[in-house]
């Protein structure tokens, strides 16, 4: 088994027209977990996890993924090992749900191969694990969002790799489909980096959370060294409470500086919107 990180970022700067998006990230990060990327909305989430799958050249420091730098992978040998999904991109092509999610064997498929039996059979089980069998044959642009946010799932797990990296993948689900896509990550056999705006959902179902402010790595560890109110109203700019919930996670309870003291009658949930 693996000793080395999955992924080793060290001092990672990336600046866009001329504003530091990120800055000085040196993190290291275990395999066969789930770690979630938390902060507010403009913190530099979103363009970390790009910076981990390469998407981005930072300007300076070095991200490596399972010890080799990540630019040196090839577009093939990257996508066997690691399977991205943004934010709900906006498709303009008009597949069907069937041939969008197949598109996650193109990495294993020579110039004039076609796809067989083994690779039907992965398709139709990951749409019914994701409650699509009966969308199979409609276009995919037809679906609703969180429809297609769970076709793009079922790609990921088609594609076979080992490393999900996933922006929002909560994003336009109901709340019974988000339970079970995060419960689906936790039976994965493998890795999962993903931001993700629910506190309370990041504390049940991540190992570890990188707590992310204005480009910079506030905390990094369990979800108990973490999610602690002092850290959390400081970055999020809210009154914050913590309490410990039934499973021994712990549970955010939230309400605006100028609003009255918070009280433990209901949990107000942190805000589920797909800004980064």
């Amino acid at each position: 088994m693996p000793t080395t990180p999955l992924f080793k970022l060290n001092g990672v700067c990336w600046n866009l027209a001329s504003k530091d998006i990120l800055k000085n990230i040196s993190l290291s990060l275990p395999r066969n977990k789930i770690i979630g990327i938390i902060g507010p909305n403009g913190a530099g989430k979103s363009s970390l996890l790009k910076a981990m799958h390469g998407q981005i050249k930072t300007s300076q420091g070095t991200v490596d993924f399972n010890d080799q730098p990540i630019l040196q992978y090839g577009l093939k040998d990257k996508a066997k090992q690691i399977a991205f999904i943004e934010q709900l991109p906006e498709l303009t092509f008009d597949l069907s749900v069937y041939d969008a999610v197949l598109a996650g064997r193109l990495p294993y498929q020579g110039l004039f191969s076609f796809s067989n039996s083994s690779d039907k059979n992965r398709v139709l089980s990951a749409l019914e694990k994701m409650e699509l069998l009966d969308k199979v044959s409609q276009p995919f642009n037809t679906l609703s969002g969180g429809e297609q946010q769970r076709a793009l799932i079922a790609r990921s797990l088609v594609q076979g790799a080992t490393t999900l990296l996933l922006d929002e993948p909560t994003n336009h689900l109901d709340i019974r489909h988000q339970l079970e896509l995060m419960q689906t990550l936790q039976e994965f056999d493998g890795s999962v980096i993903m931001t993700i705006h629910d506190l309370n959902m990041a504390s049940h179902y991540c190992d570890y959370l990188i707590l992310i402010n204005e480009g910079e790595v506030v905390k990094y560890g369990e979800p108990k060294e973490v999610l602690n109110a002092e850290l959390i109203s400081t970055t999020y700019k809210v009154e914050t409470v913590v309490k410990e919930s039934s499973l021994g996670t712990p549970y955010l309870y939230f309400c605006l500086a100028e609003s009255d003291p918070i009280n433990s009658a209901e949990p107000i949930n942190s805000a589920s919107n797909n800004n980064d």
